[in-house]
């Protein structure tokens, strides 16, 4: 009889176990949703989104829009050198005073490589959703600005002067100046060029070149040059030069 019960006992409690069980993962929320990247804008656009080159290293940037999930708890990006196959790790991003950040700088690559990227995010349970679609780049070597820079007091005599690399002298590349303002450096000017027939690296082009309205307004402005690669998402951005105009 004692055996009887303990058999009994141990049958209820093993019930009432997988019933609290099973109502814990009735109750556990789905995985994260796809991470959905920030599509690219063109490389002309003022306002540059999505992966790209950034002007301050040799690295490249990598941008999605923020999932909605109540228990996000972050993101992991994969990089890999081939397009559908053999991806790792390569950054994490967690909560930061209750926020998560949505971009990711990937410094540890190689010039003139092709780079493959996707996102997947995270919940507080460790599930983990799909993968996102995959971007990839490739960068080259910055150009080297030279000038204008520091104080200019006749803006009428400007030469911007600059030197791509010897081995990556671009068809295209895109001009870009901005200016000082109370919210920071904002678009003065951007436009897409083409070298004609001079394809010399060693680049000398007068104000008088651009269509801008001259001289220009006294002020605080920086510029840079982002050659184009002659594939899709190819491509380097100078460094900032900055000038004044007095």
């Amino acid at each position: 009889m004692n055996k009887q019960i303990r058999l009994i006992f141990s049958v209820l409690f093993i019930v009432v176990l997988f019933g609290v069980y099973c109502k814990d993962q009735s109750n556990q929320s789905p995985p994260p949703a796809k991470v959905q990247l920030v599509t690219k804008t063109a490389e002309n656009d003022p306002v540059e989104h999505g992966i790209d080159a950034i002007p301050e290293k040799d690295a490249i940037f990598l941008e999605w829009h923020p999932n909605t999930e109540k228990n996000l708890a972050g993101y992991i990006v994969y990089r890999s050198e081939v397009e559908n196959s053999q991806f790792v790790e390569v950054g994490k991003i967690t909560k930061y005073y209750e926020k998560i950040d949505t971009t990711f700088t990937d410094s540890l690559v190689a010039l003139n490589t092709r780079y493959y990227y996707f996102v997947r995010a995270f919940d507080d349970l460790n599930q983990i959703g799909d993968p996102s679609d995959t971007v990839s780049y490739k960068l080259w070597v910055k150009p080297v600005l030279f000038a204008p820079v520091g104080a200019i007091s006749d803006p009428t005599t400007i030469v911007f002067i600059w030197e791509f690399n010897a081995s990556f002298v671009p068809n295209t590349f895109v001009f870009r100046i901005e200016r000082l303002g109370s919210s920071g450096f904002t678009n003065f000017f951007t436009q897409d060029f083409s070298l004609g027939d001079d394809y010399t690296p060693h680049q000398e082009w007068e104000i008088s070149k651009l269509p801008l309205s001259s001289p220009l307004p006294t002020g605080m402005y920086r510029w840079r040059i982002d050659p184009i690669g002659n594939e899709p998402l190819y491509g380097a951005e100078s460094n900032w030069m900055m000038f004044a105009v007095q």
